[in-house]
């Protein structure tokens, strides 16, 4: 699938709000403005309405939460249309429900009862607020999951074969908590969607790099090659087809010079010197370290520009750790 809920594994696994220390109001208020919106392709069976989110931050992971699930569910009405016969729909369905949805239930269940996040805490006026928006960000998590189960087995019905589950079961199978006396489900309004002759599927448009594990210019006197300097290739082509959506590499894998950009670029490529992306060491006329140099002058050559200044000043661990608290977004780059 197009969407394997990578940004939801990152707020439960990589970037956990509930862990995550002190971040100013004003930083979330900055973030809300750099969200994306996403709009139905078609017209949903259910509808989602959850508690008011109050702050800044639980503004700010309401909107994201809420159209991620919407960006999936596009994508596998879109993949499901364009599905070449029953038995390639049969399985997206599974795929979606029984393997990935289900898996998440689980996930979801583990945090809250670790945690102790449940769904009582968000109005209790008693506790502090941070642990009030932790419990509504986790809660609204699993809602939009459950919204999104429900989407998907009520659309699809055809294609799934197992008994269909109404929201009280889906609580009673997977969860401990008891759900709220009125559900935040419900039946979707009408849409008004754009109107497309002869049914034609309106796409939601999804730049994709055609990924290269492997050297794109001409080899240079200096620059380690591809093969000799990156290590984790397959996730290296992710990181770069991302860096390509956030419109910091062009198709052709080119630098995009827009303000902002050169400070972005040096602290990823930072951040990819920490997940080690590189290999260590080369061993042609013996056993040699590679440099931060070295790094910085096979990407200056790959993407045709040069973040030296801006790498060297995030050599302060103070500086970059600032700069990233201020760009929160840029670590959900990196795949889990």
């Amino acid at each position: 699938m197009i969407n394997n809920l990578d940004l939801y594994n990152k707020i439960l696994f990589i970037s956990p709000p509930w862990l995550e220390d002190n971040i100013s109001d004003h930083k979330y208020q900055q973030l809300l403005q750099t969200i994306l919106v996403e709009n139905y392709a078609y017209q949903p069976k259910v509808g989602i309405k959850f508690f008011n989110p109050l702050t800044p931050r639980t503004k700010y992971y309401h909107n994201v939460i809420k159209f991620e699930a919407i960006r999936y569910l596009n994508a596998l009405h879109n993949e499901i249309i364009n599905a070449s016969n029953e038995n390639e729909k049969k399985y997206l369905v599974h795929k979606t429900l029984a393997r990935q949805l289900k898996k998440k239930f689980a996930e979801i269940e583990k945090i809250i009862t670790t945690q102790q996040l449940y769904i009582t805490l968000i109005d209790n006026r008693t506790l502090d607020r941070k642990t009030r928006d932790d419990a509504f960000i986790i809660q609204l998590l699993k809602y939009e999951l459950i919204h999104v189960f429900l989407e998907t087995q009520n659309n699809y019905t055809s294609f799934w074969p197992e008994d269909v589950l109404s929201e009280t079961e889906i609580h009673s199978i997977y969860f401990s908590e008891t759900p709220p006396e009125n559900s935040f489900l419900k039946a979707a309004p009408d849409l008004e969607l754009p109107k497309a002759t002869n049914a034609i599927l309106i796409q939601p448009q999804e730049k994709t790099l055609v990924t290269i594990k492997g050297d794109i210019r001409e080899v240079k006197t200096a620059v380690l090659l591809y093969n000799d300097i990156v290590d984790k290739q397959d996730l290296f082509a992710k990181v770069e087809a991302e860096l390509n959506k956030a419109e910091l590499l062009d198709d052709q894998y080119c630098f995009i010079k827009k303000r902002g950009n050169v400070e972005k670029m040096a602290a990823i490529v930072h951040l990819l010197i920490q997940k080690k992306y590189f290999i260590q060491y080369f061993f042609t006329g013996g056993r040699k370290p590679i440099t931060d140099l070295q790094i910085r002058k096979f990407l200056n050559h790959r993407y045709i520009t040069d973040i030296d200044k801006e790498f060297r000043v995030f050599k302060k661990i103070e500086k970059l750790e600032t700069y990233l608290g201020n760009h929160l977004a840029m670590r959900l780059i990196f795949p889990s």
